[in-house]
């Protein structure tokens, strides 16, 4: 079986991206191998936008974002707040 042929096989989720106001909807979505395995890249994403925020100086917590299936049914939001720890 070829690469492509399994990625056939994958289901396909949406990571969408909220600033807290306005979306970035993700219209072609990405194949993975579950929705944990989606799950783990929207916080590997969101960690590397809040590095990015953080070597120009700021940091926001209050975006998000949210996962759909491929029915376009919602299964998580991910705050970037909950994808780091803060400490003083």
């Amino acid at each position: 079986m070829k690469a492509r042929d399994v990625c056939e096989f994958m289901p396909r989720f949406f990571l969408h991206y909220c600033d807290g106001q306005e979306w970035t909807r993700d219209e072609s979505g990405i194949a993975f191998d579950d929705a944990e395995a989606a799950r783990a890249e929207a916080i590997r994403s969101a960690r590397s936008m809040m590095a990015e925020n953080v070597q120009e100086g700021h940091l926001r917590l209050a975006p998000f974002i949210e996962i759909e299936d491929e029915e376009r049914r919602p299964l998580f939001r991910i705050p970037f707040g909950a994808c780091v720890q803060v400490e003083y």
